[in-house]
């Protein structure tokens, strides 16, 4: 019953995207308008115990994007995109497909007024030829305690005690859940409490968790490196370059 209640209202929205779209061609405004179709999180439906969206897991973290470019556009071609993408990336590719100017990547060094943490993925739309796109991306959720409690799913800032860091690649999905200070928002990376390892390939649902076979360790201590430096070392080369030089 839970899964036949999720797909009927999955068919509820997809009907109600169908009435925008509709209105939209009958105004013309479809002319001029950029149409995206995504959300915030995913949806857990008892996978891995869990419900709705407290995760890590691809399940919870795992959003659609369909992008609809105007009527006309040069690159309205219907395409699909494999790449890693990540909602901080949506801002900067809206303006770029707008025709607007994009707002800088955030350095380390230096604060910005305006600055973004994502990429515009309008190049994966635009080209035709593959494109180089940043190779890892990001999530995190935090818990109260090791232990599950009453607030384990949904604790108030001043609560969290762990937190969990997430690294998703092509191939495999890193988690390491760490000692976390709320006053000071503040990791403690050399307390880890846990670690999870997931090879997509083989195990898409991330259901085994293989952190300690030992024919994976080079990929653990790659992995949590890269987990730490954070999403500026995932940017394609070229554009790594520009932001270690602002």
């Amino acid at each position: 019953m839970v899964r036949q209640s999720y797909y009927a209202s999955v068919s509820y929205m997809d009907a109600q995207v169908g009435r925008v779209l509709s209105a939209l061609e009958h105004s013309s405004a479809a002319e001029s308008t950029i149409i995206v179709l995504t959300s915030d999180h995913g949806w857990s439906l008892g996978e891995h115990g869990e419900w709705e969206k407290f995760s890590n897991f691809g399940v919870s973290t795992r959003v659609p994007l369909i992008v609809k470019l105007p009527n006309g556009h040069a690159h309205a071609q219907k395409k699909k995109v494999d790449q890693l993408v990540e909602l901080v990336d949506l801002f900067p590719s809206l303006a770029d497909l707008a025709g607007l100017p994009v707002p800088p990547l955030c350095s380390k060094k230096k604060k910005e007024n305006t600055c973004v943490e994502g990429l515009s993925f309008a190049p994966l739309l635009r080209s035709r030829d593959s494109v180089q796109w940043k190779t890892a991306v990001f999530s995190q959720y935090p818990r109260p305690s090791v232990l599950p409690q009453m607030n384990s799913d949904q604790p108030k800032y001043r609560n969290i005690r762990i937190m969990g860091y997430s690294i998703r690649t092509n191939e495999y999905r890193y988690t390491e859940w760490i000692k976390f200070t709320p006053k000071k928002n503040k990791k403690f990376w050399q307390f880890v409490n846990a670690r999870e390892l997931y090879a997509l390939k083989n195990d898409q649902e991330e259901n085994e968790n293989i952190v300690q076979l030992s024919k994976y360790a080079t990929v653990v201590k790659s992995l949590s490196h890269s987990l730490k430096v954070g999403w500026r070392e995932a940017l394609p080369p070229n554009i790594t370059t520009e932001v270690q030089e602002l």
